[in-house]
């Protein structure tokens, strides 16, 4: 590939145009995710349940509130140890897969066989939770909240998979009973919202800091696509003949 004095001249004028356009990208994306953060850095911050009571009273709109979340009703599995407030039972089966592989023989001739492999496939899940819980002191549907996913639970043995058969295990997560969290809720009308978002063992203070950090990982991986963008656009452009630029 032989390249010339034009070509390169052009390729820095791709490389100045690339970089100026992302500039222009990054900025909007930097402005979305500061609008986002604001829900949470301008939210009022809430602790105790008198100050709670008051703020859904008196409708102070956007907060923080923080408590201890329960489970009214709480789940269990016959599998598992204790109550929980969400359990998630999934269920893998062990599945033949067959591929082509390609390959080179003594004699240096490409050949091909067909190759069998086993792995532990998805199979479905099935979701337990309980329909209400209590935090500082109220009673709220649990259909309200936008609950994170639940951490691995081990069964009674300790161990991680409950097997039923050769071919067939279930692993499970899920939710304490009950835990320290904050909620982002919108506080009127004697209520919390709908979708009121559930940090787990996160004070205020804690929310607001991962969602000021937060702000920063979308900038860089767009730059770092954008950059792979940029380096192949130049690359492809210097593979071309470009017969134009001799004119």
């Amino acid at each position: 590939m032989e390249i010339k004095k034009r070509e390169v001249l052009f390729s820095v004028i791709i490389v100045l145009a690339m970089i100026a356009v992302g500039f222009l990208i990054s900025g909007a994306i930097t402005e979305h995710m500061q609008r986002e953060a604001e829900k949470y850095t301008t939210a009022v911050r809430v602790e105790d349940a008198t100050q709670f009571t008051y703020g859904m009273k008196t409708d102070f709109g956007n907060a923080l509130v923080y408590g201890e979340l329960q489970a009214k009703e709480p789940v269990t599995d016959p599998a598992l140890e204790g109550e929980y407030l969400t359990i998630r039972r999934v269920r893998e089966e062990y599945t033949m897969h067959t591929r082509t592989v390609t390959y080179t023989d003594s004699n240096g001739k490409t050949r091909t066989k067909t190759e069998t492999y086993w792995t532990w496939d998805y199979a479905g899940s099935w979701d337990q939770e309980s329909e209400t819980v209590m935090f500082l002191g109220h009673e709220f549907e649990i259909e309200r909240l936008y609950l994170p996913e639940g951490d691995s639970i081990q069964l009674k043995d300790g161990s991680t998979y409950l097997y039923e058969g050769a071919h067939i295990r279930y692993y499970f997560s899920g939710l304490p009973s009950s835990f320290d969290a904050t909620i982002h809720a919108d506080l009127r009308e004697g209520s919390i919202g709908d979708g009121a978002e559930v940090f787990v063992n996160h004070t205020p203070e804690e929310v607001v800091e991962d969602q000021l950090n937060g702000q920063k990982i979308p900038v860089i991986i767009f730059w770092v696509v954008w950059l792979l963008l940029t380096g192949g656009a130049v690359f492809g452009f210097l593979y071309l003949e470009n017969r134009w630029l001799d004119d």
